[in-house]
């Protein structure tokens, strides 16, 4: 009779039957951290504000002029206009 034994798949590796120990599985699956330390791309530039939904983050080109950044301040101005009409109240 040969010895019944838990494999890994796809390997010659495993334990006993006798010592497997089965478990729950977790109620929620926490997802691996994401790498905050990514970086920009070169000539980029990146901005990451805290709020309390989790982080909102802006890439932009380093070396913006004065009408790049208000050209960008309308846009946001926009953005948030957008935003607040379908955020859900407290």
């Amino acid at each position: 009779m040969q010895d019944q034994r838990c494999r890994i798949k796809n390997s010659e590796t495993g334990i006993p039957m006798n010592q497997v120990r089965p478990q729950a599985k977790p109620a929620t699956i926490t997802p691996p951290p994401e790498t905050q330390q990514e970086s920009a791309k070169q000539g980029q530039r990146k901005a990451v504000f805290p709020v309390s939904e989790g982080d909102v983050t802006f890439v932009f080109p380093e070396g913006m002029t004065l009408d790049g950044i208000e050209e960008l301040e309308a846009y946001l101005a926009v953005f948030l206009k957008k935003e607040k009409r379908n955020a859900q109240p407290n």
